[in-house]
């Protein structure tokens, strides 16, 4: 039987090169994605790489990952790699700014986390979130950003 691997963000940046590197060490891969995919790796490994599209931050998509793990025997591995930059000087942030690196950043990586913890149960596995140097360089034009990524650091050690 493969091992099967959530991957949040798996269709651009470190989640695709991360997808690509499990796929060759013969992982099947549940790929998560806002609105891209990945069709080089899923031409690639057509009967490995399953696609879910939609918000990492909605219980549907969630819950539409999971059953797809379930359905293949279980995610043993969970990665949160999903998120957006949101970038500025301080004061120029707009309510929907904050909220998409929220949710991107911060809710997914919870909902994806606890779901996993439910899900691996007994069985055991891992669960990966992919960190930022954000949250160690304060930086003016990133304030927004590296609230969220303390946001994902304090969640990330209370999980551990």
């Amino acid at each position: 039987m493969t091992s099967v691997a959530i991957v949040t963000g798996y269709a651009s940046g470190l989640g695709y090169c991360l997808s690509e590197e499990l796929l060759r060490n013969s992982w099947t891969v549940i790929g998560v994605a806002r609105r891209s995919r990945a069709a080089a790796l899923e031409a690639g490994y057509p009967d490995r790489v399953h696609a879910v599209a939609g918000s990492v931050a909605e219980d549907e998509t969630a819950g539409r990952a999971f059953a797809k793990a379930a359905e293949l025997g279980g995610a043993r591995l969970v990665v949160n790699c999903a998120g957006v930059g949101c970038f500025g000087t301080v004061g120029s942030h707009t309510a929907a700014d904050i909220a998409a690196a929220i949710e991107a950043n911060l809710a997914g990586l919870i909902l994806f986390s606890d779901r996993a913890v439910t899900h691996m149960d007994d069985g055991g596995g891992d669960i990966v979130n992919v960190m930022s140097t954000a949250a160690k360089k304060l930086r003016p034009a990133e304030s927004v950003y590296t609230a969220v990524k303390w946001g994902a650091k304090a969640y990330t050690r209370a999980l551990r």
